[in-house]
């Protein structure tokens, strides 16, 4: 049981080490990228998941680059979670917390192998902050901001998809409901006494 499991794990770093070579090929000059490709076992599962994390990238870049007004970065404060000491009811009402640092931790190391696992953990990150901060607050608005960056560049990537994936994308990407469709209910409950 212990050599298996010791076996698993080796072929975990191998296959994440392929990816890595992968990823980086795609990423660098002509001759280095050919090198590098040449030392990767072709596999077209492998090159389909390096080329969807070029994708992802791109698409967390847009994002997490947007500027708000005051020209600070509006995903600063969803790049790491809140601490569990100092703020322990995030943790109470937030069952699935993801951050930034998270998503791009996933890009960068293969995990997303699909576009859905991409897209269910940006949604749950900006759904978790509307649901904690709430939608009226500072950090609602921004992610308001940052979802509509989003939408703009899963848009602007769906010819890419398309090509790396071979299929059309408007079944796979999913739209989020748009700000209009909410109703107060869903903000806060506001007791008068």
């Amino acid at each position: 049981i212990i050599a298996e499991k010791e076996a698993e794990r080796e072929n975990a770093v191998n296959k994440q080490d392929a990816f890595l070579t992968q990823f980086t090929a795609l990423n660098t000059s002509r001759s280095i990228k050919t090198r590098r490709l040449a030392t990767v076992e072709e596999s077209p599962e492998l090159t389909q998941t390096a080329k969807l994390a070029q994708v992802f990238k791109d698409i967390f870049t847009a994002v997490t680059s947007c500027k708000g007004e005051d020209g600070v970065t509006l995903a600063n404060p969803f790049f790491q979670l809140p601490s569990k000491i100092k703020n322990s009811a995030y943790y109470y009402k937030i069952i699935f917390p993801i951050d930034f640092a998270m998503i791009e931790k996933n890009i960068l190391t293969g995990h997303y192998t699909n576009v859905e696992t991409f897209e269910d953990d940006f949604l749950r990150l900006f759904e978790n902050a509307e649901e904690f901060y709430g939608r009226t607050s500072d950090f609602g608005h921004k992610i308001s901001l940052l979802r509509k960056a989003y939408e703009a560049a899963k848009t602007d990537a769906m010819i890419m998809f398309e090509d790396i994936l071979g299929e059309a994308m408007s079944s796979v990407f999913t739209t989020s409901k748009p700000d209009d469709a909410k109703t107060d209910e869903d903000d806060e409950v506001i007791r008068c006494i």
